[in-house]
């Protein structure tokens, strides 16, 4: 860290956050005295530095020893990482954005063009070539240690990032399900190592602020429209996060209700299967993704008035799973604006392909939107995946 302004501190303690910033050892820009004191240190003396920070701040009544959280990317990310794992009962809260969790499979998947930085690697984290190295990188890797987490774990990733690959925060978020320890996993699928998306930005540090005012208590606006023209997704643990869970239903409910028709299926004109109604229009949009919502409303129109609310969506979950690639993440049953009661179920489609779905009854006819996001190159992968949804979806 150098001199001079920065905006995430200033915004952090405008929400009453004391914020350390720490040129902890293999820091640049001291020399190579302080650079080369980090070889092979990490989670080893780089995290002593950082615990010895904290001892400070709390020593000179800067921060609560109670209340203090670890905030980091990349390295920074990884460091977050083993604070929580090797240092567990020191900070409140963690917040991690593309950090390694598995420094064997890390150095393993490293881009094409850091090749030539591979002795750096091996000299300054360690030699994942040998079984020596490997050893001691198992050592050093979060991973190992996830049965030691005690507190609140925010990560966050670009499904694309070169550097740190997105499987570096999955198997960790995996690890923590499996342990029965809650994390809130939050991807964006068209970012990399880092963001190149203000709105994308924007929505995370509203998440930020979010998990910050539950585990730490200070200040936070709510969500309101920070995921507008952002691509947020978060695959696990929104329930984990204040008013995020409202914030990515709510996000779909405007949609619906400011919609002019009901929300329907477009095929591509080159496609040969008719969709299931031939009067149909499509809305195409960019929230969660994927979203179904329906109405007591509904289903008095479908002529199933007297069928609860909560027993319909049981029955389209029990349905729209089967042999479809799609996964009910999480539901919500809410009011809207026009007094009805309404369901919004968040899915996700498998194969690493993104999708979109708002379904929505109306006058007894069923119409859906969908986007499925994938390279091109895959199109063809992913065309029968979205045609087995569809005909799940199919209004007989």
């Amino acid at each position: 860290d150098s001199w001079g302004y920065d905006s995430e501190h200033q915004w952090l303690a405008n929400r009453g956050y004391a914020v350390l910033s720490v040129n902890f050892r293999g820091s640049t820009g001291f020399g190579k005295a302080l650079v080369n004191a980090g070889n092979r240190e990490w989670g080893a003396r780089m995290l002593d530095d950082l615990i010895d920070a904290v001892s400070w701040a709390v020593e000179e009544r800067v921060a609560d020893p109670e209340r203090i959280a670890i905030k980091g990317g990349s390295y920074g990310g990884y460091a977050v990482l083993a604070g929580l794992t090797f240092t567990p009962e020191t900070f409140a809260c963690g917040i991690d954005f593309a950090g390694p969790s598995n420094l064997v499979t890390f150095l393993n998947t490293i881009p094409p063009y850091w090749a030539p930085q591979i002795e750096m690697f091996a000299a300054r984290v360690g030699d994942h070539r040998t079984e020596a190295g490997r050893m001691f990188l198992g050592e050093r890797s979060p991973i190992n240690f996830v049965d030691q987490i005690k507190r609140p774990l925010l990560i966050g990733q670009g499904a694309n990032d070169p550097r740190v690959n997105r499987a570096e925060a999955e198997q960790i978020v995996q690890a923590m399900q499996e342990g029965g320890i809650p994390v809130t996993y939050v991807l964006y699928p068209d970012e990399g190592h880092g963001f190149s998306s203000g709105s994308n930005a924007k929505s995370f540090n509203a998440v930020i602020e979010a998990f910050l005012a539950g585990c730490l208590g200070g200040r936070a606006e709510p969500i309101g429209g920070a995921f507008n023209g952002s691509s947020i997704t978060v695959p696990v643990g929104a329930e984990h996060v204040i008013g995020l869970s409202e914030a990515l239903s709510q996000d779909a409910l405007a949609l619906y209700e400011s919609a002019d028709q009901p929300f329907s299926i477009r095929y591509p004109a080159a496609w040969t299967k008719a969709p299931p109604d031939p009067d149909v229009t499509a809305i195409f949009f960019g929230r969660q993704d994927t979203v179904l919502l329906i109405t007591e409303d509904d289903l008095t129109a479908l002529g199933i008035g007297e069928t609860t609310l909560s027993d319909y969506v049981d029955l389209l979950v029990s349905t729209i799973t089967v042999d479809s690639g799609i996964r009910v993440s999480s539901r919500k049953q809410f009011e809207t604006s026009q007094g009805l009661t309404a369901e919004v179920l968040e899915l996700s489609v498998e194969g690493g392909f993104r999708a979109r779905r708002l379904i929505h009854v109306h006058e007894g006819t069923v119409g859906f939107s969908a986007t499925y996001f994938a390279p091109e190159a895959r199109f063809d992968e992913l065309r029968p995946m979205i045609e087995r949804s569809f005909s799940t979806f199919r209004v007989e």
